[in-house]
C-alpha cells in the first residue's frame, strides 16, 4: 500500500529540485499548490486512517532519522492527522535544507499564498516580485481582493520596507486613499505619460504636462501616435484578453517595427502608461495605470489602480475626436453617451446637452463668440425621424440652417463645444487637428476657450496642430514641439525662455525652438 507521507514528500522534492532559487516566491506558490491539491485529493483517505495513522508517521520518522522531539509534545498529541503529516514534512525538508524556510508555520503560509493568488495571475505576479516577509504581513492581514491589490502595487513602486508595510496597513492606507479620490470627487492629474514601442514612439516620456498641452510639427512625425497609443491603453481596460490588439489592427501594426526585429531581448516591450495624483486639502495619492504587451510571448499584461470605481472613472473620462475622420473611427469602442472619434453623432450627443439650461447657455455664448451672427441652435428630428442639426442666423431668425447648408467650420465648433459639455465629470480629452475647416482668427480664439475649460471643469485638454495661427497663442509650457529622426518620434517640451522674447509662432517658425518640427 502507497505510503501518503512518501508520496506528499516525493511531489514536494520534485519541486524543489527543479527551482535553481530555493527562496523564489514560484517556488513557494507551487509547495503551497502541492500541499493543497494533495490534502484535497486524498483528504477522505486520511480521514479514514484516523489515529492508526500515526504509525505510519512513526516510521516515517525512523527510516527518515528525523527528530522526534516534537512527535511526543502533548500539544502534538492533540493535533489533527492532517497537521500530524505537515510536521513530519518540515521535519523531513528541514533536515534536507537546513534551514527553517520549511517550517510548519511557513508550509502554511505557502498554502495561503496559493489559497490567495491561485484565481489572480495579475496579482500573483506582483507577490512573486516582493520579498516573502512582505508577503508573510499581507498574508496576515485580513484583506479583500481589491485592498491586497493597492498595497502589492503601492509596495513594489514606492519600494516599501517591511515596517513602511506594517505602518501603511496600520493607517488603513487604502480607506485613507478611498476617502482621497471621492474627496477630490476622482479629479486626477496626469504627472507623467510614458510610452515605449508603440509605432514610432520607442522610448517617448511627458514629465509634469499641462492640463492644456498642444504638440506641434509635421505629418508623420508621430503626433497622432500619441493619442491612439492612450486610447489603446483604455480599449485594453475596457475589453479583455488581448481584444484591444485586434481592434488597433495586430502587433505587427502598432508595436515598433525595430523592437519587432529584436525579438528576444528584454526590449520587446511594448508599453503605455499614466502616472495619475490626486489630491485633497492634506495629501497627494499616486497611482499608475498602465499596459504591456510583450511581442515575443504575445502576453498582454495590464495593471490598473485595482480600485475598480477609479479605473472604470479613469476610462469614462477620456475622449479622443478627430472630426470627420470616419477610417481611424472604423472599429473602435462606441459609447452611446459621449462622442465617438469622427464626432459623426454630434447631433445626438448635443441634443442631451441642450435640455440642461445652463449648459445650453454657455454653449449658446461660445458660439456667438466663435461664429459672429449665430442666434441658436437646436436639435429635431427630420422627415425620416433622423436628429438633425439646425442653427440660425441673427439676419434671419425664424429661419433653420440644415445638412449641407452649415458649413464645415461652424459643424467642427459645434462638435468641439459638443465634447467639452457632454459630461458633468472633469474629462480627459483628446483632439487631432482642432484647425480643420477653421478661419485662423476662430483658432486664436479656441485658446482661450481651452483654457477656461481646464480652469473651470478641471479637463485635460490635449492637442495635435500644424496651425501656427493656433500655436501663436500658447505659452512655454503649454507647448511641445513634435519631430522624428531616422524613424523614431522624439519631442522637446518648451521650457520657459524657449521662445526667446519671440512669439511662439515665430520662434517655431524660425526654427528656432529646440526639437525643430516645423508644420511641413
Amino acid at each position: 500500500m502507497e505510503k501518503l507521507l512518501d508520496k506528499l514528500l516525493a511531489n514536494v522534492d520534485e519541486i524543489i529540485d527543479k527551482t535553481e532559487d530555493p527562496k523564489n516566491n514560484m517556488l513557494r506558490y507551487q509547495i503551497g499548490e502541492a500541499i493543497t491539491t494533495f490534502y484535497i485529493s486524498r483528504k477522505e483517505e486520511i480521514k479514514a486512517k484516523g489515529n492508526s495513522f500515526d504509525e505510519e508517521i512513526i516510521d516515517f520518522y525512523d527510516y527518515k532519522e528525523l527528530n522526534k522531539k516534537n512527535i511526543e509534545s502533548e500539544k502534538y498529541k492533540k493535533s489533527s492527522t492532517w497537521d500530524k503529516i505537515k510536521i513530519a514534512l518540515s521535519e523531513a525538508l528541514f533536515k534536507k535544507d537546513g534551514s527553517d524556510g520549511y517550517s510548519i508555520t511557513n508550509l502554511g503560509y505557502m498554502q495561503q499564498f496559493y489559497k490567495k493568488y491561485r484565481n489572480s495571475p495579475d496579482s500573483l505576479a506582483k507577490a512573486i516580485l516582493l520579498d516573502w516577509s512582505h508577503n508573510i504581513i499581507l498574508l496576515k492581514d485580513k484583506l479583500n481582493d481589491d485592498e491586497r491589490k493597492f498595497y502589492l502595487k503601492k509596495a513594489i513602486a514606492e519600494k516599501w520596507t517591511v515596517k513602511e508595510l506594517e505602518k501603511q496597513l496600520g493607517d488603513e492606507a487604502y480607506d485613507l486613499f478611498l476617502r482621497t479620490i471621492e474627496e477630490c470627487a476622482y479629479k486626477f492629474n496626469i504627472d507623467r505619460v510614458q510610452i515605449d514601442n508603440y509605432k514610432s514612439l520607442v522610448k517617448f516620456e511627458i514629465n509634469n504636462p499641462s492640463p492644456f498641452l498642444v504638440f506641434a510639427g509635421a505629418n508623420a512625425s508621430g503626433k497622432s501616435s500619441i493619442f491612439e497609443a492612450i486610447e489603446f491603453l483604455m480599449h485594453s481596460a475596457m475589453t479583455t484578453g488581448n481584444i484591444a490588439l485586434d481592434i488597433f489592427g495586430g502587433p505587427d501594426k502598432i508595436v515598433n517595427f525595430g523592437t519587432q526585429a529584436k525579438v528576444g531581448s528584454n526590449k520587446s516591450i511594448l508599453s503605455v502608461n499614466l502616472d495619475l495624483s490626486f489630491r485633497d486639502a492634506d495629501k497627494t495619492n499616486s497611482m499608475s495605470f498602465g499596459v504591456y504587451y510583450d511581442y515575443l510571448t504575445d502576453k498582454l499584461t495590464k495593471e490598473f489602480t485595482g480600485i475598480p470605481s477609479l479605473d472604470n472613472r479613469i476610462i469614462e473620462s477620456f475622449s479622443h475626436i478627430f472630426i470627420d475622420n470616419y477610417k481611424r473611427a472604423k472599429n473602435k469602442i462606441k459609447h452611446y453617451d459621449k462622442l465617438w472619434l469622427d464626432a459623426s453623432n454630434t447631433s445626438k450627443i448635443l441634443k442631451t446637452i441642450l435640455t440642461d439650461e445652463t449648459k445650453k447657455t454657455e454653449v449658446l455664448e461660445w458660439l456667438q463668440i466663435l461664429i459672429p451672427g449665430l442666434e441658436s441652435i437646436s436639435v429635431e428630428k427630420d422627415l425620416e425621424g433622423k436628429e438633425e442639426l439646425q442653427i440660425f442666423e441673427q439676419a434671419f431668425p425664424t429661419k433653420p440652417f440644415t445638412g449641407n447648408l452649415i458649413s464645415e467650420g461652424t459643424l467642427n465648433i459645434i462638435a468641439l463645444l459638443t465634447l467639452f459639455y457632454q459630461s458633468n465629470e472633469p474629462q480627459f480629452i483628446c483632439i487631432e487637428e482642432p484647425e480643420t475647416g477653421l478661419n485662423p482668427a476662430i483658432l486664436k480664439e479656441l485658446v482661450p476657450f481651452f483654457r477656461e475649460m481646464v480652469l473651470k471643469y478641471h479637463h485635460h485638454v490635449w492637442i495635435t496642430t500644424h496651425s501656427v495661427s493656433l500655436v501663436s497663442e500658447l505659452l512655454e509650457n503649454e507647448l511641445v514641439i513634435i519631430n522624428k529622426k531616422n524613424g523614431i518620434t522624439v519631442s522637446h517640451p518648451c521650457q520657459p525662455g524657449d521662445f526667446e522674447e519671440m512669439k511662439p509662432d515665430e520662434a517655431w517658425m524660425s526654427n528656432m525652438l529646440k526639437g525643430g518640427g516645423l508644420p511641413w
